[in-house]
């Protein structure tokens, strides 16, 4: 299995609303293929995705060569530059490393979990538990961490999580 493929399968345990979209049943399903395998298929519209990354003096080349969206049924390949830069983390709140997960507060775990999502970058829910754990200087993920994480990642996302956090 390919990356592309693992990371298909792991966005599908993460949003198991996007299984129709995913099914290896359907006629059109979506698909990620490297550029070796994908010739032969055949979609309305097949998008080629190229990672291009700054040199060593920080610049991208401008060096592209035709980027190309193939469309069947008449309508040839069509040009679909994007190159989008994903914002840049402000400097990291100032909280402390803790002993314990409940040695912080509701308002310290928020300011993390902020300054983390503030990148841009789409992470499932796991990996943003783990990723503000580390930031915290915790070297295991345990239970209790990951609820405390898990409540501030919803406060700040407004989905839940409003409650204030109980410590035993």
């Amino acid at each position: 299995m390919g990356s592309g493929e693992a990371e298909l399968d792991r966005v599908l345990r993460d949003r198991p609303d996007l299984a129709p979209f995913l099914d290896t049943g359907a006629d059109e399903r979506f698909f990620v293929k490297n550029l070796e395998r994908f010739q032969g298929d055949e979609r309305d519209a097949i998008i080629l995705s190229i990672g291009y990354g700054k040199d060593r003096a920080g610049r991208l080349p401008s060096r592209f060569g035709p980027l190309l969206g193939l469309r069947r049924r008449g309508h040839g390949p069509r040009a679909l530059p994007s190159f989008a830069q994903l914002p840049r983390r402000g400097p990291r709140p100032n909280v402390p490393e803790r002993d314990a997960i409940a040695d912080y507060s509701d308002r310290e775990l928020g300011q993390v979990v902020r300054w983390i999502i503030s990148d841009g970058r789409l992470r499932p829910q796991d990996a943003l538990v783990r990723e503000v754990a580390t930031e915290l200087g915790f070297k295991r993920l345990g239970s209790r961490i990951a609820e405390a994480i898990e409540a501030a990642i919803g406060r700040v996302r407004g989905s839940g999580g409003t409650e204030p956090r109980r410590t035993a």
